[in-house]
C-alpha cells in the first residue's frame, strides 16, 4: 500500500475571502468594459451617435470628493504609516488604514472606525481640517 502524505482539507472560504474574491472579479468585469468603451471613444471611426450613447451609458451615479492626509511614521525600506481619509470639508473622519511597504511590496490594514478616531486625537490632535491647506 503505497503511503500518501497527510494533507489537511481545504478549509472553507470566509465571508471576508468570499467577499475579496467577489470585488476582484467585480473590479475585472469593471475594467474590462472600460478598456472596451475606450477602445471606442479613441477610434476616430466611432459615430457621433454612438459617441453620445456611450456618454450616456457612463455617466456614474455620484463622483464623490474626498480629502486624505497620510501620517508617515518611517521611510525607505520598509516604510509606514497611516491614510485618513476625510469628507470634503475635511471634517468628518471616513475611514482610516494602517500601512506598510517594503521594497516591491505594499499592504493595507482597515483601521476599525475607533483606531482611526485615535490616530487622528494622537496625530492630529483631533483637529484634522488644521492639516489641509486651501489653495490661494
Amino acid at each position: 500500500m503505497a503511503n500518501t502524505p497527510d494533507t489537511p482539507p481545504a478549509r472553507p472560504a470566509s465571508p471576508a475571502d468570499e467577499n475579496a474574491r467577489a470585488c476582484r472579479e467585480q473590479c475585472q468585469l469593471r475594467l474590462d468594459a472600460l478598456r472596451r468603451v475606450n477602445e471606442r471613444l479613441t477610434n476616430p471611426d466611432t459615430p457621433f451617435e454612438e459617441l453620445e450613447e456611450i456618454d450616456s451609458d457612463t455617466e456614474p451615479l455620484e463622483v464623490e470628493e474626498r480629502r486624505q492626509l497620510k501620517v508617515l511614521l518611517s521611510w525607505g525600506g520598509p516604510s509606514d504609516g497611516f491614510v485618513l481619509t476625510f469628507d470634503k470639508t475635511g471634517c468628518e473622519l471616513i475611514e482610516g488604514v494602517y500601512f506598510h511597504a517594503d521594497w516591491f511590496t505594499y499592504a493595507e490594514e482597515r483601521l476599525s472606525a475607533a483606531d482611526a478616531e485615535l490616530v487622528t486625537t494622537v496625530y492630529l490632535h483631533g483637529h484634522p481640517s488644521a492639516f489641509f491647506h486651501t489653495a490661494a
